[in-house]
């Protein structure tokens, strides 16, 4: 009866919480028939609402979660006072669920915390991050691949995502005023549209950078094997997925060396280039000098997020979460 909560979009927490109760019943009697050797919780990917489908008696996995990345203060001025906003509700909803005994439950009987960054797993009470691993939940199926255009005068970059303030394409822009070998592609919607071509213009660029709305996703991923560099120059993302999709295609992704690319760069090295977030134009010359030192995307395509990648890791967590713990003193049978 509460399934309209979930098409609109609003009340989708609450629809999230009776639907966890109802799962819960449904897992106890399941466990009764069969009886589960772990449960894991998988869904929201969200570390500040509860999980409720646990079961007495049963090793419990947790996420992977998100939601630990903050957009620091010294960026504010380029997310824009709607940004600002949704951040500072942002942080305060997150104080209030840390105070929430039902999240704070979920955090202390889980026997293995997956975080999908270290900002998440930083989050965590002290005594949870011992039991916590990082873990992206980006993932990406085996991708078909077409030819890149060749002998280009000028090479493209992609920025591909929502056109909010923590997406960081205003960064992009900036950063291509000092990279005049780029031409940029932003392909996504949202209300800092007008804006950004606004900044392209001002800063002379605006022949250089082109919008295109949201695409199908087999020409999105087209758009990414042809481009020469994906550009995620997000402010506190948890895991990119573009990213995992542009690696799986074989071109290199530019963003900072932080949160969710922080952790995916550590899974494929050789095809992530990670800058340092500084103040707003040191960020932007730190990415176009990233982008000043490939000559055209040169890391192969990467099976590091394969769903076959992801099942061996996720075994080992299952393997480890069951594993009977070792009795302190207990002498070793002979």
């Amino acid at each position: 009866m509460a399934r309209f909560w979930k098409r609109s979009g609003h009340g989708i927490r609450s629809y999230y919480i009776l639907w966890q109760l109802v799962a819960h019943r449904a897992a106890r009697r399941l466990h009764s028939e069969i009886g589960f050797d772990v449960v894991h919780h998988v869904t929201f990917a969200n570390l500040w609402l509860p999980a409720l489908a646990r079961l007495p008696g049963v090793p419990f996995v947790l996420g992977p979660v998100g939601g630990g990345p903050r957009v620091p203060l010294r960026l504010f001025k380029e997310i824009g006072v709607g940004g600002v906003s949704v951040e500072v509700l942002r942080r305060m909803a997150q104080l209030a669920s840390r105070l929430n005994p039902l999240v704070s439950l979920t955090w202390r009987h889980a026997d293995i915390v997956l975080a999908q960054n270290e900002e998440t797993r930083d989050a965590l009470p002290g005594s949870v991050r011992a039991r916590t691993h990082v873990r992206t939940n980006a993932s990406v199926d085996t991708l078909p691949l077409e030819p890149a255009n060749a002998n280009r005068k000028q090479l493209v970059a992609v920025f591909a995502g929502r056109l909010v303030g923590w997406k960081g394409a205003g960064l992009a822009i900036r950063a291509l005023h000092k990279a005049p070998r780029w031409q940029l592609r932003i392909i996504g919607s949202g209300p800092r549209r007008t804006m950004l071509q606004g900044l392209a213009s001002s800063l002379g660029v605006a022949d250089r950078v082109m919008f295109v709305p949201w695409l199908p996703h087999p020409r999105l991923l087209n758009e990414l094997r042809k481009a020469d560099a994906l550009v995620m120059p997000s402010l506190r993302e948890d895991a990119g997925f573009v990213a995992a999709e542009a690696r799986a295609v074989g071109t290199d992704v530019i963003a900072f060396a932080r949160a969710g690319a922080a952790a995916m760069a550590a899974l494929d090295p050789l095809g992530f280039h990670l800058v340092p977030l500084r103040s707003v134009d040191e960020s932007a010359a730190r990415i176009a000098a990233a982008l000043n030192k490939i000559e055209a995307s040169s890391a192969p395509p990467s099976r590091a997020f394969s769903v076959g990648r992801i099942a061996i890791d996720i075994d080992r967590v299952y393997v480890e979460a069951t594993r009977e713990p070792v009795m302190v003193g207990a002498k070793a049978e002979s």
